[in-house]
Formats: C-alpha cells, sequence, structure tokens
C-alpha cells in the first residue's frame, strides 16, 4: 500500500509540470489571435515586392503609404496618380478600414496608374 501511495504524488508532480510546459504555447497562440494581425503582400508599380504586416483595426492609408514610398513617390503624388487594388479585385482607398475590406492574411495590394477616362462631349 505505500509504495502505491508514493507513486500518486509523482504522477501527479508529473502532470503539472506537462501543463506548465504546454502554457506557453497556449499563451503565443492566444496572443496571436488577439493581436489580429496579418500578412499583406504589397506590389508597386514596377513590380517590387514587400511582406507586411498590418492590423485589423488600421486604415488602408498605412499600406498605401508604404506602397508609395516603396515606388519612391511623394503620398500626395502617388495617391493623386496610382490607384490601389485589393486581390485583383476591388479599388482601395487610404481611408477604407482594413476590416471591413475583409482582408484577413496573405491579401495583396497592387499599385497601379490610374487610367484617365476619355470626356465626352
Amino acid at each position: 500500500e505505500s509504495a502505491a501511495v508514493e507513486a500518486a504524488p509523482k504522477k501527479a508532480d508529473q502532470a503539472e509540470s506537462a501543463a506548465v510546459e504546454a502554457a506557453p504555447e497556449k499563451a503565443a497562440e492566444e496572443s496571436a489571435s488577439k493581436d489580429d494581425s496579418f500578412s499583406v503582400k504589397l506590389i508597386d508599380k514596377d513590380g517590387n515586392t514587400k511582406l507586411v504586416k498590418a492590423h485589423k483595426g488600421n486604415h488602408a492609408h498605412s499600406l498605401i503609404r508604404i506602397a508609395c514610398s516603396m515606388a519612391q513617390l511623394s503620398f500626395d503624388a502617388c495617391t493623386d496618380h496610382m490607384k490601389f487594388i485589393l486581390n485583383n479585385k476591388k479599388v482601395i482607398h487610404p481611408k477604407d478600414s482594413l476590416a471591413e475590406l475583409g482582408l484577413v492574411g496573405n491579401d495583396v495590394v497592387r499599385m497601379m496608374l490610374k487610367t484617365t477616362k476619355p470626356k465626352r462631349l
């Protein structure tokens, strides 16, 4: 009987140490999900790419500013002459919310020259 009683506390100690070892992994996973950050690939007018982290709470302004600096254009000139396409489908603007745009990660924002519409007579 005494041998069985001595063995029980050792098993409990092993279980506790296993739980303590697993805790940092769980904490890392939780912080990653709470962080709301994801990667976005930016492509400038010359085809140069850059992978950046973005947060759902931000607006597209920060991504557009980075793309403009990659192309060595001032933000004002860049937004006047360039358009920004999300996943080859939707034009985005600096004030657009990233959460509302539905960015989830591994999205692509491509910079393109604005095409001028012909004036109708």
